[in-house]
């Protein structure tokens, strides 16, 4: 047994075909433009897309405001997703609607994001970022990173003059100082 090799049987490859993400699907169901194609079996066995598609898929709408305010609620999750699948398809069909591509803004290497996330954990990425961009415009930008305690006031080099003016002081203490002289050096 020791001179036997093992071989190896090599099998040919079995075809598999492509499978597509569920969202693929829905996209594909929803703007297919037909109103008699029925609803893929992928997607009425389908976990993966949650109910509140339906808000997400409208958000850029006019509609969004009537949606989110019948929708947007717990009771969404009671209902049936082919429900959902197919109210969100014949309104497509009755207004053409598509939602425009919504590019997905990188958040920026801010130390400021950290904190603006723990501190309004309702906000996305995307509106983190605007509410920084505001604040590195305004006047209050350097009191605001202060707060959080990301920025520090840069102590100011002294210069020649300062260094003069310091000498003067040392001089000054040495000697008996008039409160005349304390106060003008307040005011300068």
């Amino acid at each position: 047994m020791s001179g036997i090799r093992s071989l190896k049987i090599i099998m040919p490859k079995e075809s598999k075909e492509k499978s597509y993400s569920p969202y693929q699907v829905l996209n594909r169901w929803l703007y297919d433009g037909s109103k008699t194609t029925q609803l893929p079996k992928e997607l009425e066995d389908d976990k993966v897309i949650p109910q509140t598609i339906l808000l997400y898929h409208f958000q850029c709408s006019k509609y969004i405001l009537y949606l989110s305010e019948v929708f947007n609620n717990y009771d969404i999750y009671q209902l049936n997703k082919s429900d959902i699948f197919r109210f969100m398809k014949q309104c497509i069909l009755l207004n053409g609607y598509k939602p425009p591509f919504i590019q997905k803004i990188k958040t920026k290497k801010n130390k400021l994001v950290k904190f603006l996330r723990l501190k309004f954990p309702f906000l996305k990425l995307y509106e983190i970022d605007l509410l920084i961009d505001q604040i590195d415009k305004s006047e209050d930008k350097d009191r605001i990173y202060e707060t959080f305690g990301l920025y520090t006031t840069r102590k100011k080099k002294p210069t020649k003059v300062d260094k003069e003016k310091l000498k003067k002081l040392n001089k000054q203490d040495e000697e008996k100082i008039s409160l005349d002289d304390v106060m003008a050096n307040f005011s300068t």
